[in-house]
């Protein structure tokens, strides 16, 4: 003889109540577990799952290079952390060997595999400039260390990307990693091909720190794009000596005139407040 099974019928006004008072719970549930806040209910592995969940769903990131750089990012603050509760006071070798592997930087290679294909080419050039001067460190996390300084919330591979960067992206603002100006200027000092410098900012002022004797050769047909620079200008500008009689008088300094102010009318003298 064959088993039966039971089954209860039930209207079909109260199977639908049943069924959303299931999808809701189930639902609030679900919220509760992307929250990846401390009020979380569970373990500390819940809360990395929601946080990881939350990442990979959130429509903030304005690139797949954002989120997989704070995906990884949550990602290390686990492992860290989790490993270091663990730790007993019996596991004073393992401490130390797991210590000395996070002092270990971030490998090049890791750096630059979380770079856009199209920089990767140029970012493993940088790299390879910046450890051959032997002056810039960075952690296991991409903190970095310029002349044995550390920058604080900084990480490698952003300011690698902010260099390489062909947009007009903000420089030196609240929105821009951290240590831009302190990698500019290392790049600088230690010479760094000017081909690298991929962001118009950074560019420029790298540019202008190099050489201020060396002008900037026009474009012909296209002046405004090109133009001799300013203090090249100034040095072709022929030095009048002043007759140490007439430099003050009536409280106005006097001012050689040049050929440009002269075209514009300027005034032979300037006041003096």
């Amino acid at each position: 003889m064959e088993r039966g099974k039971k089954m209860i019928v039930v209207p079909g006004n109260a199977y639908d109540r049943l069924r959303t008072s299931n999808t809701e719970a189930r639902a609030s549930a679900s919220t509760n577990v992307v929250d990846g806040s401390m009020q979380t209910v569970g373990d500390n592995l819940s809360r990395l799952d929601a946080s990881l969940y939350k990442i990979m769903n959130s429509n903030r990131y304005t690139d797949e290079y954002e989120k997989f750089k704070n995906y990884l990012q949550t990602l290390r603050r686990y492992l860290f952390f989790t490993r270091d509760e663990q730790m007993g006071d019996d596991d004073e070798d393992e401490a130390f060997e797991y210590k000395a592997a996070l002092a270990k930087p971030m490998p090049v290679s890791e750096i630059i595999a979380s770079l856009p294909k199209t920089h990767r080419r140029d970012a493993n050039l940088l790299l390879n400039h910046l450890v051959s001067t032997n002056r810039i460190k960075w952690d296991n996390a991409g903190v970095m260390k310029i002349d044995n300084a550390v920058i604080n919330n900084s990480s490698i591979a952003d300011l690698i990307q902010s260099v390489l960067k062909k947009l007009a992206n903000a420089f030196l603002k609240p929105s821009s990693p951290a240590g831009q100006l302190e990698i500019t200027r290392l790049l600088k000092e230690t010479e760094a091909p000017l081909k690298l410098i991929k962001n118009p900012f950074m560019a420029r002022v790298f540019d202008r720190s190099r050489n201020k004797s060396q002008p900037v050769p026009r474009v012909a047909g296209n002046k405004s794009k090109a133009s001799p620079r300013y203090d090249a200008v100034l040095s072709k500008i022929p030095r009048v000596p002043l007759d140490q009689n007439r430099v003050i008088q009536d409280g106005y300094h006097f001012r050689p005139r040049t050929r440009a102010r002269q075209q514009r009318g300027g005034s032979r003298w300037l006041k003096i407040d």
